[in-house]
C-alpha cells in the first residue's frame, strides 16, 4: 500500500489518500514457489536445468554432491556437454530430448577432477506459458555402486561355475523335482550329456528298480515328499 498526503490551498495537511492493493494471491504464489525451490534444492535426486542451449543454469544441492563439487559455480553457466565423455552423444542426446520432450539413457560422466563414472539420466523439456522451450530439467542417477556390484555378482558366478563344472564330484541340481544344471562328473557318471539330463525329472533317466530291488519313481516321490 501507499499514502499521498492530501493539502489545502495553504499547503496545509488537511487528510490522508490511501492506496491499497490485495496481494494475498501473490503470496500464495511466492509461498508455492518457495516450497518447491526447497524441495526440488534438498531432493536426494540430483537434478539440474539446462538451457536450450545446453548450458546449466540449476543444480541442487544432490547433484553437486555426486559430481564432487564444491558448490554450485563450479557447474553453472557450464555446457553440459562438458561433463560427459563423450560431448556428441550429451549434444544427440540434449537435441532428441527437446525435440520429443523427454528422453532418458545410460552414459559415462566426468567428476571435475576427471574421474569417470557411468550414470543414467532422465530428462524432460522445460517451456514457458506460451509453449517456447525453456530448456532441459534432469534428475540422475549415479550407476557407480551397482557396476561394482553387478562385477562382483559375475565374477562370484564365474568362480563358482568353475568350482562346480570342474569338481571330480558329481553334482545334479534340483528345482522342482527337475534337474536344472549337472557339472561333467555327473555327465560322466550318467554316460550322458547334460542336455540329456536338464529338464527331465529322476525317474525319466533312472533304471525302473534301484538296486536294493526298489522302484525309482517309489523313492524318488519318498524322497520328494521328505524335501517338502
Amino acid at each position: 500500500s501507499s499514502k499521498i498526503p492530501l493539502r489545502d490551498k495553504n499547503d496545509k495537511i488537511t487528510g490522508i489518500i490511501g492506496i491499497g492493493r490485495d496481494i494475498t494471491e501473490r503470496k500464495k504464489v511466492e509461498k508455492a514457489l518457495h516450497i518447491k525451490n526447497v524441495a526440488l534444492d534438498s531432493s536426494l535426486i540430483a537434478m539440474g536445468i539446462t538451457d536450450v542451449n545446453g548450458n546449466i543454469t540449476y543444480v541442487n544441492k544432490a547433484l553437486v554432491k555426486m559430481w564432487a563439487a564444491e558448490d554450485e559455480s563450479h557447474l553453472i553457466g557450464k555446457p553440459a556437454k562438458s561433463f560427459w565423455i563423450n560431448e556428441n552423444s550429451a549434444n544427440s542426446f540434449i537435441s532428441n530430448c527437446i525435440k520429443e520432450g523427454f528422453g532418458k539413457g545410460e552414459f559415462l560422466a566426468r567428476w571435475l577432477d576427471g574421474t569417470t563414472f557411468e550414470t543414467f539420466a532422465y530428462a524432460s523439456v522445460v517451456k514457458y506459458e506460451n509453449g517456447a522451450i525453456e530448456g532441459v530439467v534432469a534428475s540422475f542417477d549415479d550407476l557407480t555402486d551397482r557396476k561394482l556390484a553387478e562385477a562382483a555378482l559375475r565374477e562370484s558366478e564365474e568362480k563358482y561355475r568353475i568350482l562346480f563344472m570342474d569338481s571330480p564330484d558329481a553334482y545334479l541340481i534340483i528345482i522342482d523335482g527337475v534337474f536344472t544344471d549337472c557339472n561333467k562328473a555327473a555327465e560322466a557318471m550318467m554316460r550322458c550329456n547334460a542336455e540329456h539330463i536338464i529338464g527331465k525329472t529322476p525317474g525319466e533317466i533312472s533304471p525302473e528298480l534301484q538296486p536294493d530291488g526298489r522302484n525309482s519313481l517309489a523313492v524318488f516321490e519318498l524322497l520328494d515328499t521328505a524335501r517338502r
